[in-house]
Order: C-alpha cells, then sequence, then structure tokens
C-alpha cells in the first residue's frame, strides 16, 4: 500500500492547538507586553508557558485574522479541549464575569468594573448582575491597575444568567449548556466555583472543574496553557481545509524523509554484509 490509506476518518469538529511549536514564539510577541505578564515563552519546549485572562484576549487578537480564536466559556467544556488538560494544565477563556458594581477583594478590579457597567448600560439601559462579557480587547492604560482598559469588539455580547451567582459555588455538573454554564446534577462529576462578588476570569482546571472564584486577573504558574481553536463559520472552512492539507502534507514529507534515511540504512548494511562475505 503506497498511498495514505483509504479509511473512514474522524475529523475533529474543531481544531485546537496550545501555543507551542514554530509559531508560538511569533504569535506570542504579537501580543503586547502588558498583557503578557505572568507568562514566558520557553524557547527550548517552543512553548508559551503560563495562561491568564489578559493573555487569553490579547492572544484572541492576534489570530482571529488567521481562523482561531482563543476559548469561550463554552469551549472550555469542548472533548478536544478537556483531553488536553485533563491532569496536566489549566486553561482560560477570553470571558469574564461580574457579579457587583465594586470588587472589595480585588480592588485592583475597580478599574476595569466600572468601564464594563458603563459598556453594559450603554447597550442595555441599566446594569442587573451576574452577568458574564466576551468579544473585547485589552487596550493600554497606564492609569489602570492592570495598564489596560477594555474595549468592545464587534461581537460583544453580554451574557445574563442566574447561574453565574455565588450561591451557586460548589454544585456539580458533568455537562454543559450551549453557552457553557453547567446544567447542575448532584450526581454530577465536575465542580462548578463562583465568587459572591466582584470581577472574576473563568476557566478549566487540570481536574476538569470549571473555576470562575479567582479575581486574579494576571495570576499564572507553569501549567497554565492558553488554548486556541478553529473560529466557527464559512470563513474557516477554506483555512480548516488549508489546515488539513497541510498536516497531511507535512506527514507526507516527514514519512519520504524517514523512508529514504531507511533505504540508505538498508543499502549501507547489505555493504558491510558483502564485505564481510
Amino acid at each position: 500500500m503506497e498511498k495514505t490509506p483509504k479509511l473512514n476518518y474522524r475529523i475533529p469538529k474543531r481544531v485546537i492547538a496550545p501555543l507551542e511549536g514554530e509559531d508560538a514564539r511569533e504569535i506570542y510577541e504579537s501580543v503586547p507586553e502588558f498583557l503578557r505578564v505572568s507568562t514566558i515563552y520557553d524557547a527550548d519546549r517552543k512553548a508559551v508557558i503560563g495562561s491568564t485572562n489578559l493573555l487569553a484576549v490579547g492572544v484572541d487578537d492576534a489570530v482571529q485574522p488567521f481562523g482561531f480564536r482563543t476559548l469561550s466559556l463554552a469551549d472550555l467544556s469542548l472533548p478536544e479541549v478537556m483531553d488536553f488538560v485533563r491532569g496536566r494544565y489549566y486553561t482560560d477563556s477570553r470571558t469574564l464575569v461580574a457579579r457587583s458594581a465594586q470588587d472589595n477583594d480585588y480592588q485592583r478590579n475597580n478599574d476595569l468594573l466600572k468601564k464594563i457597567n458603563e459598556l453594559v448600560e450603554e447597550k442595555e439601559g441599566s446594569v442587573k448582575f451576574p452577568f458574564m462579557i466576551e468579544g473585547f480587547s485589552y487596550v493600554p492604560e497606564e492609569s489602570g491597575s492592570y495598564k489596560a482598559v477594555i474595549t468592545p469588539k464587534p461581537d460583544f455580547r453580554i451574557i445574563h444568567d442566574e447561574r453565574l451567582s455565588g450561591k451557586y459555588n460548589g454544585k456539580e455538573f458533568t455537562n454543559v449548556d450551549k453557552i457553557g454554564l453547567p446544567l447542575f446534577d448532584k450526581n454530577g462529576l465536575r465542580t462548578w466555583y463562583a465568587r459572591d462578588s466582584g470581577l472574576s476570569r473563568a476557566y478549566l482546571d487540570n481536574d476538569l472543574d470549571l473555576d470562575s472564584n479567582d479575581g486574579d486577573l494576571d495570576s499564572s504558574n507553569d501549567i497554565g496553557r492558553v488554548v486556541i481553536v478553529s473560529a466557527e463559520g464559512a470563513a474557516f472552512e477554506n483555512s480548516q481545509g488549508e489546515l488539513i492539507a497541510k498536516i497531511s502534507q507535512e506527514y507526507k514529507t516527514q514519512l519520504d524523509e524517514l523512508n529514504a534515511r531507511r533505504t540508505e540504512a538498508e543499502k549501507a548494511v547489505r555493504e558491510i554484509m558483502s564485505r564481510k562475505n
């Protein structure tokens, strides 16, 4: 069999990738430095180490032109993402959750909360907690506590849901709905964590729990990994085909090189054996 086997291949619904590989450094360094705090690029591993909400949002801006984005809350429960982090990593979404107008525990969040509340009031006429937001960027603001301020993108959206309330902290679940919030189940295998107030990031932990209990938006450690996922819609269909074609070509090239080295090795062995005879 000289050609690629004709089999019923299972192509994943979503192509995901952590920031590791040949272009990881270029993507990472295209993100403004003020969003890369608490994270590093490891040249030996060709990988970005660490994950924060700031970095997830910055990388989202960097990869969107290529048909990718960073994870939404719903993406955190994709099978491909959970398989990647299980027992090894945690990964942040590009989502923020607001539960009050002020954050008494993480007061450095209050500048961001003020701007978020202004955006929500402008869009909806009033502010009702709790809610989560997606579709925003961080732009430089030297006077801000994170040296950043939030600005909405065209896909900016606000999602209100009672399950974001802190009273559901510690509730168990296994599955999520289409927006990524838990479908609570007393026999669930995962746990949802939520604060009572303030501003929180939302991330998937290495035990597959969903955590929205952390108000420190730029903290990280060495098991954090930012993950990108193929974007939805027709625009990605072409890039997905190109990506699969590229992977297939790279595989074929590597296979050809391996076969060539094997042929050379077999030739060398035959020459050695003939000399011994």
